[in-house]
């Protein structure tokens, strides 16, 4: 069954102007001699160019849906391999093929994208559903090269979805045509999947599109070997591994990278070459990912020697090595050996004539010959890559060379081991300013973002050197110091300069943070700021180093004394004067003095003052610190244990009335280990034992002594005698193993206390007693309310809103409905009720509302961006008139005299962008599609209308003919002419000599007429004037101006209807066109009786 005409047509009109804008674009790259790859592709677009031409040569339909077919192909196979994407536009040497054609297909996309919508909309009239699949998968890859426009991903993806519907929707149709297709819609899928994951602002969306996107291609590869399709299996196995390595799980990154190797080895033994460096390419960047740069570059390094030494292979070998070479770049390591790389690079790409991949190398040889410090070298190959891109008319690649050699210039400029003349210093900054300037000024003319980032970022670097060496020789003007939101310790601490710029005086701010003291400065007892030892310290988790922990603590809680590192000794003296002022304090790594004790253990030592001396100064809180914190309370006697040492003990134990205990709370177990030092009695072991079991009448001594044994119930007595007796090594040597070997951990409430925790618990001491010189641990009404029953029922009800948090996977606009929030603050007013103590109420209530409606902005953010998802675009073009010209309508006719005004105009596009959540449209930037379209102002002369010619009979005006009418006799027969606006008639002797004048004629254009059917002879028609005042001139033709025109074609071989609706298609042309020509009309149009000539 044949197709209607009409849609016939416009099949074959879709198929020519496809294959016309393939022509136009592959026309467009004739000049550029090394991109053979380029040449390859455009040989597969042509074959199947030629292929479609062939069909749509043949007069039947079903070559004409054939041709439309294929053409939506030759569309997808251009785009494919022309615009880059994930995994489109790839090839070998895609790094240095010139983008002219992807700009050329950039800016006529809108054009083939109305192209394919129309295919599609034909395919429906047809209710071909092959077709309707074929169309929406050319569109969604037409929609995936729109790569810089936000919606585009998403489009892609509705698309090729609503293709594999109707693919589904065809059957079971086991046929490689048919597979095939299947095979090529999940590949697009896939291919939208991944775009849109890598443009997803949130992390959970983009590992979900990422798992589709694994899956899609996963499937289109099974699909593909079915069919033994070796090269787009392997494409499509790329696919699955960029979406695997995209992911967070590490084991699925691990699985991408061996699916990118199978890829490798799949395409090198099926000799597909190109493809098998793509691959190795994308393993590379898969490795970049998973192990590092260190990995990603023996990958490159061992391409090349495999390259090497299969042969033949120059052009492969020179892409690796320039590959390692930028990653030797990246690393800022193995300089001298990626240099050698370039200068093999570009060795083997000037021998295959690939000037565009030489400059590309080039570009690298520079950059990294400036990390050498070889800036002659750095800058001449600068210079080089700039005159090759300016002799092959590539203006990007020109701006980006002028970029990297001002780099190269500042660079010997800003570095220390070149000290200049001031000259070449001068005229290296000129260079280097000259080349910045112009540079910027191509990329702000190309308006490309990208490179003007390059431009910055090189002019901020050499800048940057500059001010860091002004400030390092500079004191700073001013010193700015940020607090914590807290106000405990600073945020950031930064000093500011004001040098003055050249001969203007005009002012620079050049800023630059402190920088904090490390881990070694710290341990080799430099000097530090505190602040930055607080900064540092809140970064800690373990106990590495107790020394750092304790400086911060000595800040934070006023404590005196004094820090050292591990293997110092305590400061002693003979001095009147108190050595220790507060505590001092030593962090000991157990392993340095014990075999048995693990590599991250520490033993924390604080050596309090003394209280035995008149000129120091006891403070509470060293004692406090001491009942609560220590393990082991080492208490020193001097000479003897004496009853006025016990009483000192006694004192320090007094801190216990300032602990205010809790029921069922308890200090810490500690052990004492009471030393008598300098000693020069003889003691037993239990002497300590035996001064604790003394029975006094004195209820002070004796309280004193029950205390002593209440608050250690593990007790342990040593002496130490004078240094240089005999037994001093063995008995010092003896306390030392007991104080390593009973050491416990410090624990508190069952839990071993890392640094940051024992700093918070320090912190809440000093702050207590500051506050109430008593401690509570922790004071009741928040111990038992706050953090007993009011933490754990906001804990619960915030694991109830987070299960009653929507979870979005589209855009909701009845959201606000779903809220929780309400409810769940409803409930905790019920559940505390019957709490009395409101402040407590009210701060938990708002801690609950706060983390709620933290969750809750969550969610509405999520929203928010599922609203912003673009559900529907529009094409929008305009024409923009560039200029005007008069020229004549031309041809034949009695018009062709008339003068028209043309307009050439620029063609613009625009994407109109709707949203999910509503509201107006976006409208994106109009873009110029690079062509140009001539429009005639007079647009109505543009077509014609129709003409009719045949025999009518027409009424003679004369009286006596009128009067004879009743029999009909008063019909004339007149050969009539409908042409160009104008009815004319003629006698039949002159019609058929074709020669002479017309009887009679009606220009419509200057007659305004109007035509009806004769109500009393079906077969006849009326023309008659439209205007009141009748005819206007109406010289052409005999009667008043009020006169109708009677015509009879009942002897006509043209049916009567027919008569009608050609004239009134003539009438209609003809008052508009009056109306466009204005004053013009009585100008160009007169009104005469034509000759057959005039017609011709």
């Amino acid at each position: 069954m044949g197709l209607d005409p009409e849609l016939e047509e416009e099949a074959q009109t879709l198929v020519k102007s496809t294959v016309n804008f393939v022509s136009e674009v592959l026309g467009d790259e004739d000049d550029i001699p090394e991109a053979a790859e380029l040449r390859k592709q455009r040989s597969q677009i042509d074959i199947c160019r030629k292929e479609t031409e062939e069909l749509l040569t043949k007069a039947d339909s079903i070559s004409t849906i054939s041709a439309l077919k294929l053409a939506l192909q030759l569309v997808e196979m251009l785009l494919f391999l022309t615009v880059k994407t994930e995994l489109a536009g790839q090839c070998a040497t895609s790094s240095y093929l010139t983008s002219w054609r992807q700009q050329s297909v950039m800016s006529r996309i809108g054009e083939i994208l109305w192209t394919v919508k129309d295919a599609l909309e034909l395919a429906r009239d047809l209710e071909d559903r092959e077709l309707e699949a074929m169309s929406l998968k050319a569109l969604a890859r037409v929609h995936l090269s729109r790569v810089k426009e936000p919606d585009a991903p998403m489009a892609a993806v509705n698309e090729a979805s609503k293709a594999l519907e109707v693919f589904k929707s065809l059957g079971d149709q086991e046929i490689a045509k048919h597979t095939r297709l299947h095979a090529g819609i999940l590949f697009v899928l896939g291919d939208a999947q991944l775009s849109k994951a890598l443009k997803s602002p949130f992390s959970q969306a983009r590992e979900e599109a990422l798992e589709a996107a694994a899956a899609t291609m996963r499937e289109a590869t099974e699909v593909y070997e079915k069919l033994e399709d070796t090269k787009w299996k392997g494409r499509a196995m790329l696919g699955t591994a960029l979406a695997l390595v995209g992911l967070e799980d590490e084991d699925q990154q691990m699985d991408g990278e061996r699916l990118a190797e199978d890829a490798k080895d799949l395409f090198h033994d099926a000799g597909e070459l190109d493809m098998e460096v793509v691959a190795v390419m994308l393993i590379v960047k898969c490795r970049v990912t998973t192990s590092g740069l260190d990995c990603a570059l023996l990958s490159a390094e061992d391409a090349a020697e495999d390259w090497k030494e299969e042969g033949g292979r120059p052009e492969h070998v020179a892409i690796a090595l320039h590959t390692a070479a930028t990653i030797h770049f990246q690393l800022k390591e193995g300089l001298d050996r990626a240099a050698q790389f370039c200068a093999e690079a570009l060795e083997l790409f000037r021998a295959a004539g690939w000037r565009r991949a030489e400059t590309a190398v080039l570009q690298t040889y520079c950059r990294v010959e400036s990390l050498n410090l070889n800036f002659d070298k750095s800058i001449k190959c600068a210079k080089e890559a700039v005159m090759n891109y300016r002799d092959m008319k590539d203006t990007r690649g020109e701006a980006e060379a002028l970029a990297y050699q001002a780099e190269a210039a500042l660079s010997k400029l800003n570095t220390e081991e070149n000290t200049l003349p001031t000259a070449e210093a001068q005229a290296l900054a000129d260079e280097g300013k000259e080349c910045s300037d112009k540079s910027r000024e191509m990329f702000i003319e190309l308006g490309d973002k990208e490179g003007l980032q390059i431009v910055d970022e090189v002019t901020f670097v050499s800048t940057n050197v500059a001010v860091e060496k002004y400030c390092e020789a500079t004191p700073p003007t001013r010193m700015i110091t940020t607090l914590k939101s807290d106000g405990h310790g600073a945020q950031e601490e930064v000093a500011e300069g004001w040098p003055l710029r050249g001969p203007s005086a005009v002012h620079v701010r050049p800023v630059r943070p402190v920088r904090p003291l490390n881990h070694s400065a710290l341990r080799r007892g430099h000097q530090c700021d505190d602040t930055f030892v607080l900064l540092f310290l809140l970064e800690m988790d373990e106990v590495e180093n107790h020394t750092l922990l304790l400086a911060w603590l000595k800040q934070r809680t006023d404590l005196k004394g004094t820090v050292r590192r591990a293997g110092d000794a305590f400061v002693s003296s003979d001095s009147a004067e108190s050595v220790t002022e507060g505590i001092d304090i030593v962090a000991v790594p157990l392993n340095r003095i014990s075999t048995q004790a693990g590599p991250d253990e520490h033993l924390l030592v604080m050596d309090c003052e003394g209280g035995n001396n008149a000129l120091a100064a006891i403070r509470t809180l060293v004692n406090v610190f001491g009942l609560l914190l220590g393990s082991q309370v080492v208490f020193v006697a001097n000479g003897m244990a004496t009853e006025q040492a016990l009483q000192t003990l006694g004192m320090s134990l007094a801190a216990r009335s300032l602990v205010r205990l809790e029921e069922g709370s308890q200090l810490p177990k500690q052990e004492l280990v009471f030393v008598v030092n300098k000693n020069t009695l003889r003691y037993e072991g239990s002497a300590l034992e035996k001064i604790l079991e003394q029975k006094f009448d004195d209820a002070g001594r004796q309280e004193l002594r029950d205390t002593v044994r209440e608050c250690f119930p593990e007790r342990s007595f040593f002496t130490v005698p004078l240094m240089g007796m005999p037994a001093f090594d063995d008995n010092l040597k003896s306390l030392r193993e007991h104080l390593v070997n009973r050491r416990k951990n410090l624990q508190m409430g069952g839990m071993p206390v890392a640094g940051r925790q024992l700093a918070g618990v320090m912190e809440l001491i000093v702050a207590e007693m500051k506050k109430s010189e008593e401690i509570s641990v922790p004071s009741m009404n928040r111990y038992v309310i706050y953090e007993g029953f009011l933490m754990p029922l906001i804990h619960d009800l915030m694991e109830l809103g987070r299960e009653q948090m929507p979870e979005l996977e589209d855009y909701d606009p009845a959201l606000a409905k779903r809220n929780p929030t309400p409810a769940l603050l409803q409930r905790f007013d019920e559940s505390c009720a019957h709490i009395r103590h409101s402040g407590l109420k009210d701060e938990a209530r708002q801690q609950l509302e706060m983390k709620l409606r933290d969750s809750w902005q969550w969610v509405e953010a999520k929203n928010e961006a599922f609203g912003n998802e673009v559900c529907d675009t529009v094409q929008e073009t305009r024409e923009l008139e560039i200029s005007r010209s008069k020229s004549v309508v031309g041809g034949a006719g009695l018009l062709k005299d008339v003068v028209v005004t043309k307009q050439l105009c620029r063609e613009e596009g625009r994407t109109v962008l709707y949203r999910k959540k509503g509201g107006q449209p976006e409208a994106l930037p109009w873009k110029s599609h690079g062509t140009t379209v001539t429009r005639t102002v007079e647009w109505s002369f543009d077509t014609l209308p129709p003409s009719c010619k045949g025999l009518l009979r027409k009424a003679s005006p004369n009286s006596l003919r009128a009067m004879l009418r009743v029999i009909s006799w008063d019909r004339q027969p007149r050969v009539c002419v409908v042409q160009d606006g104008h009815f004319l008639w003629f006698d039949e002797q002159t019609a058929s000599g074709k020669k002479g004048q017309a009887k009679g004629c009606i220009n419509f254009l200057m007659h305004k007429a109007s035509v009806r059917r004769d109500e009393r002879n079906p077969a006849a028609f009326i023309i008659s004037p439209a205007e009141p005042q009748g005819w206007h001139d109406p010289s052409s033709f005999t009667g008043n101006a009020f006169r109708s025109f009677f015509f009879d074609a009942s002897e006509s071989e043209v049916a009567c209807a027919h008569w009608v609706s050609t004239i009134a298609e003539n009438i209609r042309f003809a008052n508009l066109a009056a109306e466009q020509l204005g004053a013009e009309l009585f100008r160009q149009v007169r009104v005469f009786k034509p000759s057959w000539d005039d017609l011709e």
